[in-house]
């Protein structure tokens, strides 16, 4: 799917918890242990420079995918999610389906760094 250059971080992946994620990250740790029930999965995605991730499809439909950006570089770094191209911006999160033909890019010169968590469609929390 990608050039080697896309990293990740993660802290829960599918439901389990990977211990030296939640060791590393504390705060973020914290978050998701306070919303279990609704976070599937979660961590940090790390797009390095002049990295492409090809066209894909995600591994199920029972969640969706927010991406929340916390260093996102001046210049050609974006993903797009069924033909719509969207730019990540600093402290700001959207939400997508990612089952949805969706790439990503980053073709700066510094690396594109944002939280990725999946959210369970069916939750009874809200």
């Amino acid at each position: 799917l990608f050039n080697e250059g896309w990293n990740v971080l993660g802290l829960r992946f599918k439901g389990t918890d990977l211990r030296e994620g939640h060791e590393q990250c504390p705060i973020l740790s914290k978050i998701i242990l306070e919303f279990s029930d609704v976070i599937d999965t979660c961590g940090f995605s790390v797009l390095n420079p002049n990295t492409i991730i090809s066209p894909h499809v995600g591994y199920t439909d029972t969640v969706l995918r927010c991406h929340l950006g916390l260093q996102i570089p001046e210049g050609d770094t974006a993903l797009k999610v069924d033909g719509q191209i969207i730019k990540w911006q600093e402290g700001k999160a959207f939400i997508f389906d990612d089952t949805l033909l969706h790439e990503a890019w980053n073709k700066t010169k510094q690396n594109r760094v944002i939280v990725l968590i999946d959210l369970k469609k069916q939750f009874d929390k809200f």
